[in-house]
């Protein structure tokens, strides 16, 4: 009887502390998970941010030849920053 008692006591700590292992696993996955996908978020917006801002903004050149009041335009008329 007592040998019965002490494999069931053994059995449930053993199941316990799988259980325990496994749960920490699990949990230590789903944080590894969440910070690629939030570190994953962030280039991509700081990405889209740099494209927007630094590669997107056009400066006007030199518009216009001629006198003033022709007003011909002459092409290319604006140059992307950083090409």
């Amino acid at each position: 009887m007592v040998v019965v008692v002490v494999v069931v006591v053994v059995v449930v700590v053993v199941v316990v502390v799988v259980t325990v292992v496994v749960v920490i696993i699990i949990v230590v996955i789903t944080v590894v998970v969440v910070v690629v996908v939030v570190v994953v978020v962030v280039v991509v917006v700081v990405v889209v941010v740099v494209v927007v801002v630094v590669k997107g903004k056009a400066t006007p050149l030199q518009a216009w030849i001629g006198p003033e009041s022709s007003r011909r335009l002459r092409l290319p008329d604006f140059q992307t920053i950083g090409t």
